[in-house]
């Protein structure tokens, strides 16, 4: 029987949050507000974690 394991996703390597002048910069461009690069990045982010998570077989 395989144990369960816990990560810690600040850990992961690839798995970080935009720092608040990053996103001011994209947000100047006029493309995007700055909420709409928050969910952004947020669904991408919950995204590759998932998919690292999963490449790695490990359960959080």
């Amino acid at each position: 029987m395989r144990k369960e394991m816990t990560i810690d996703l600040e850990k992961i390597d690839g798995v970080r949050e935009m720092s608040y002048e990053e996103v001011d910069k994209i947000a100047a461009t006029g493309y995007y507000t700055s909420k709409q690069i928050w969910d952004t990045e947020y669904d991408v982010k919950l995204r590759e974690t998932k998919n690292i998570l999963k490449m790695l077989h490990l359960n959080f």
